[in-house]
């Protein structure tokens, strides 16, 4: 997308320069003020696709991070229960193996910590139940007889976020949301939808203010007015 907007951008300033150049019937002044806005329409094309090229990074960097956060929780999960067979098979852990199974525990109770933190700032966080939104949940296909998971209420400060296509904060409070949502059935589809849709309104967001930056200076150079 970076790529076409500026093969885009190339295109229409190379199509202006040659209006430009060809208009031999123009004062020098007129000229001057035409080669003046398509400067500065160049450089608001620069710095829009140079902000474009950072919230795509970011937004990579977040779902790298969740894959890195989940992997690493799976990891410790297994340490443990390794080390809980084997205790109760009555084998002896080796000293690595031990130390794993204490370090994984460690992690374990620290993201436990974070979360139990969060969960109490945003319960002490003021919202309008009117801000409250409700999103279907992804029914597992596991057993023929699911049926329909039951919605989740969705917290107002991550719909939030997600509306406002902060993507970092939405991974933030999702990942210490509270108790009773991450246990829920199918979390893990919605919290891929809800980022989905955070960097789907980033886009947005980006695309409303390119367009507001261009502003008339995207329109015809014909227009210039140097009276």
């Amino acid at each position: 997308q970076i790529a076409a907007t500026r093969a885009k951008a190339a295109s229409d300033a190379a199509a202006r320069k040659a209006k430009v150049e060809g208009a031999a019937e123009d004062s020098p002044e007129q000229r001057a003020a035409i080669r003046a806005r398509l400067a500065a329409k160049a450089a608001a094309d620069a710095a829009l696709d140079a902000a474009e090229a950072a919230a795509e990074r970011a937004a990579a960097a977040v779902r790298a991070r969740a894959e890195a956060e989940a992997r690493a929780e799976a990891e410790a999960e297994a340490a443990i229960e390794t080390a809980e067979a084997a205790k109760k098979a009555g084998e002896t852990l080796s000293l690595k193996e031990q130390i794993a199974a204490t370090r994984a525990r460690v992690a374990l109770e620290e993201v436990a910590a974070r979360k139990a933190k969060a969960e109490a700032e945003a319960k002490t966080t003021p919202v309008a139940a009117s801000a409250t939104a409700r999103l279907p949940v992804v029914p597992s296909t596991s057993t023929a007889d699911d049926g329909i998971a039951e919605e989740l209420v969705v917290p107002a400060n991550i719909q939030a976020a997600v509306d406002g296509g902060r993507v970092d904060e939405a991974y933030r409070l999702l990942s210490f949301a509270p108790a009773e949502l991450r246990s829920a059935r199918g979390f893990k589809a919605l919290k891929k939808q809800l980022l989905r849709s955070a960097e789907e309104a980033a886009a947005r967001r980006r695309s409303v203010k390119r367009s507001a930056a261009l502003g008339p200076q995207g329109g015809d150079t014909d227009a210039v007015d140097v009276s």
